[in-house]
């Protein structure tokens, strides 16, 4: 059982979609477990975070499809600026009352939700800018970044790279003496895991995918923690090794 610190109104969890990838076009909608991808993530960040997740896109018409199948859906979405990110994230923030943002992309569908709300805890205790699992002992299946939303309106009034704008909180991280930061420790990154890619931006990653929730149990195919997937990769892992 998961406990979030804080009134709910004070929470988002954004999942940052688009239709527009260069490498897998349209991989937000493409199907996994029997279900598009991006409702996969929605739905897994849901179960925990509840009314307080939404998708973020853009205005952009190649994201049309996008933003009408959440609205069919019943999944909250909001549209802003394709390029301008971090905008897309400050408006939808200032939108809904957000003091803390924990962000996610629609293509970790692996992402840990249980270490999310242990980080957002840590930044409401601590008064933190920002938290994030160290990249070197997360794999970036994994990984989710938790910020305050003052933090990103700070980012908006100082940074003049078209870099900044783009990737929401890479500012903050390149700017550790105007930020309080925390990189937490974690252990999600063995070494039966590396080189394995469990993000999906080719069409065998979903392969891969499938494979992996194959073997998680059924009653955890949505609420699942990290170390069921790493058991379940180590099963395809041997599968494989042994066709």
């Amino acid at each position: 059982m998961v406990t979030i610190h804080s009134e709910k109104t004070n929470i988002l969890l954004i999942i940052q979609a688009r239709m527009s990838s260069n490498r897998l076009p349209g991989k937000v909608l493409k199907l996994i477990n029997g279900i598009p991808l991006v409702m996969f993530v929605y739905k897994r960040c849901s179960s925990v975070f509840k009314h307080r997740t939404i998708i973020a896109t853009s205005e952009s018409s190649s994201d049309d499809d996008l933003y009408e199948f959440c609205l069919k859906n019943d999944m909250w979405v909001e549209r802003g600026n394709l390029e301008n990110v971090l905008f897309r994230f400050i408006k939808i923030g200032e939108k809904f009352k957000a003091k803390y943002i924990i962000r996610v992309c629609a293509d970790t569908p692996f992402v840990d939700i249980y270490l999310a709300v242990e980080m957002l805890n840590i930044l409401i205790n601590e008064e933190l800018d920002y938290v994030a699992p160290n990249k070197k002992g997360c794999a970036s299946c994994f990984f989710s970044e938790v910020v305050r939303l003052d933090a990103l309106k700070k980012v908006m009034e100082e940074a003049d790279n078209p870099l900044y704008l783009e990737h929401v909180t890479k500012y903050i991280v390149d700017n550790p003496s105007k930020f309080s930061l925390k990189f937490l420790e974690v252990n999600l990154m063995p070494d039966f895991i590396r080189g394995v890619r469990l993000t999906i931006d080719y069409p065998e990653d979903l392969v891969l995918a499938e494979d992996v929730l194959s073997k998680i149990p059924k009653d955890k195919k949505i609420t699942f923690y990290s170390e069921d997937v790493l058991t379940a990769v180590k099963q395809v892992l041997f599968d494989r090794s042994n066709i």
